[in-house]
């Protein structure tokens, strides 16, 4: 009901109802951004988290760290902990494993050579995008006291 609600105000004060062309693209092309953001150090940082946490015996260790909070972890954890969801309170096995995996992803370089790569991608994407996310942003910022307003008005609701 309300997010039908707030649709219907949006479309009202002239907001688009739909992503623009512009938007699309940028979103599509941040998307692949990251993808390449696997250079030889972060493969080579991986291999070292791999190497890490050879001593937990995980059999189907992924070859690179898996998404925090992702139902990309390995399935055999999943099972071993009867893990659905991301929600409820974690086991002590669950702890002592991410506490591990949280220490190999920092001392093998994992995290800071990950971080490094994408940050240098979402950079030269800015760079190389400029005009279109300037049009975007343009675009946005028409409607901004309005979605504000939209927002103070169904917080308490």
């Amino acid at each position: 009901m309300c997010f039908d609600q707030v649709r219907e105000e949006l479309k009202q004060a002239g907001a688009p109802e739909e992503r623009s062309e512009t938007e699309q693209a940028v979103s599509g092309g941040y998307n692949v951004l990251f993808r390449d953001a696997i250079t030889d150090e972060v493969h080579q940082a991986a291999a070292r988290w791999r190497e890490c946490m050879a001593p937990l015996g995980i059999v189907d260790l992924p070859d690179e760290p898996w998404t925090a909070g992702a139902m990309s972890m390995p399935p055999s954890l999943m099972s071993a902990w009867g893990w659905t969801s991301s929600f409820g309170k974690p086991s002590a096995d669950e702890v002592r494993i991410a506490v591990h995996d949280a220490n190999c992803r920092e001392t093998s370089g994992w995290s800071e050579a990950l971080y490094e790569s994408q940050w240098a991608l979402a950079e030269k994407f800015v760079e190389d995008n400029k005009p279109a996310l300037d049009a975007l942003l343009q675009q946005h910022n028409k409607y901004i006291k309005k979605y504000q307003q939209i927002i103070a008005d169904h917080q308490n609701k």
